[in-house]
């Protein structure tokens, strides 16, 4: 039994989203893992804020009552690049399907449409997810275009434990 977070990991696995709302973006996204779907925000210059589909953040915390809340990410960029670690706040809105948030010290132009947000304390503990749980396995897979890459994340611990 590994614990991350009060999160015990036996057993666990990431749930299946639904389908997302229309995007832009193309590829498989790997395990607890959504896109970036605008980066347009009221009276906010461009990349301050990012949109999401909240229907899939519904299912990867398993309820609906995550408003205002913070989450360690993982933001990739492009093929699986990795861009930033840090903690996001994500607001669900009440209206459509669309959930938005930002970094808790958030910059202009630090988010792109189709850029990829981890949730690090998310995943499938059985292998070949990024849940925190001492994983063990083939890593998971991006395919980004029709291409696939390994997404190998580093803890800022030396080893595979966040």
């Amino acid at each position: 039994n590994t614990t991350t977070n009060g999160t015990s990991c036996t057993n666990s696995t990431t749930p299946t989203p639904p389908p997302p709302s229309p995007s832009p973006c193309n590829g498989t996204l790997p395990d607890a893992s959504i896109f970036v779907l605008d980066v347009q925000h009221p009276n906010s210059p461009a990349g301050l804020y990012f949109n999401f589909d909240r229907t899939q953040v519904d299912t990867y915390l398993g309820n609906t009552n995550w408003n205002s809340s913070t989450h360690p990410i993982k933001q990739l960029r492009n093929q699986g690049t990795s861009v930033m670690n840090g903690t996001v706040v994500l607001y669900r809105q009440t209206n459509g399907t669309r959930g938005y948030g930002h970094y808790v010290s958030p910059t202009p132009n630090q988010w792109f449409v189709c850029d990829i947000i981890h949730f690090v304390n998310l995943g499938n503990s059985t292998g070949g997810g990024m849940g925190g749980c001492n994983e063990t396995g083939p890593p998971p897979m991006i395919t980004v275009n029709g291409i696939s890459f390994p997404l190998l994340v580093v803890s800022p611990h030396g080893d595979n434990t966040f």
